[in-house]
């Protein structure tokens, strides 16, 4: 989870907001499953006012609409863990032909493994996404699911990689 930013008592201590809240519910069918999972993420919404919406997506009406909107949410998040993955390897490419790279720094093998870390949790984003349009098959219409999988398209075209690409971005129908 890209939010981790330090470990507190040997656990990773991530800092909750709103879309990462929104996008870990997503992967639950019932709230006691989600707070049993993610009592900090359900702490934190109930804090932020938010449980209900939480609530509404993990166990309400599972409205097209709202689907949409959290793949939306999602494949950008995956986007961006992509990006910094991206990033995060072009430091190490430059700092590997730079003028000042010493044989034992070993910085690599820790950039290799946050790389790693980023686009593993780049590929359970999309996991999740994949869930979502699952569900939009279930309870949304043609035109939904076809929206549904061209967003899903379009951010595997554009998205992942970060280079813009002139292929079919639309589902057929």
């Amino acid at each position: 989870m890209d939010s981790v930013s330090e470990f507190r008592n040997g656990k990773p201590y991530v800092r909750w907001n709103k879309d990462l809240v929104m996008v870990v519910a997503g992967q639950f069918n019932n709230m006691q499953d989600f707070r049993d999972a993610y009592i900090g993420a359900y702490k934190y919404a109930t804090r932020n006012g938010f449980l209900e919406e939480v609530n509404d997506l993990i166990t309400g009406q599972r409205c097209p609409e709202v689907l949409l909107s959290m793949l939306e949410r999602a494949l950008n998040e995956s986007a961006r863990r992509f990006s910094q993955a991206r990033r995060m390897r072009g430091i190490g490419e430059r700092r590997a032909h730079g003028d000042d790279f010493a044989e034992e720094d070993n910085t690599g093998n820790y950039l290799d493994h946050d790389i790693g870390h980023w686009e593993q949790s780049a590929e359970e984003a999309e996991e999740l996404a994949l869930n979502y349009i699952e569900r939009i098959k279930e309870f949304g219409d043609d035109d939904q699911v076809a929206l549904s999988w061209d967003m899903f398209y379009t951010h595997q075209l554009n998205g992942r990689d970060g280079k813009r690409s002139r292929a079919l971005t639309k589902v057929p129908r």
